[in-house]
């Protein structure tokens, strides 16, 4: 499963009269590592590659962020409509995720986030975060109470047991 990779790999390192032979080598004979420069500098693929790891990056942290608090919450406490906002939840991951951009579209536009990067994170919430804490109440449900009891006995705080007891 790796071999195609490996393939793009050592292609990308050789010139184009290697590239296109009728008998393919498995290694380049004068490896051109200078077009990854090409395509990294010169192309703005080296931008487009940083926006995308910090957009990713920022989303990651506070997708898990707001899914451990809200999945602790609907997993450990009872509250009124408890049931109702779980099945929220699991109604929002229902509907196909086409339906929710013209909609989203008119909330950016109107908050005036478009072209931003937060603007573009918060679309990658509002479609994550619902999954994320149907997840995490799943797996916070599946620890035993009396771990965060005994925490709690020991002189920890709610938030401290849950960051130090349940989450790792």
């Amino acid at each position: 499963s790796a071999f195609p990779l490996l393939w793009v790999l050592i292609t990308s390192l050789k010139q184009r009269g290697e590239i296109f032979t009728e008998t393919p080598d498995l290694w380049p004979n004068d490896p051109a590592f200078g077009r990854y420069a090409d395509v990294l500098l010169d192309s703005g693929v080296g931008r487009a590659l940083l926006n995308s790891l910090l957009v990713a990056g920022v989303s990651t942290v506070l997708g898990v962020a707001v899914a451990a608090l809200a999945g602790y919450a609907v997993a450990r406490f009872a509250f009124p409509l408890r049931r109702s906002f779980v099945v929220a939840i699991l109604v929002t991951q229902m509907f196909p995720l086409v339906v929710l951009i013209i909609p989203l579209f008119i909330v950016m536009r109107r908050a005036g986030l478009l072209g931003s990067y937060a603007g573009l994170i918060a679309a990658y919430l509002a479609f994550t975060v619902p999954l994320a804490v149907w997840i995490m109440r799943g797996f916070i449900e599946t620890i035993p109470v009396e771990l965060e009891e005994a925490a709690l006995v020991d002189g920890a705080t709610r938030f401290g047991a849950m960051m130090r007891i349940v989450l790792p």
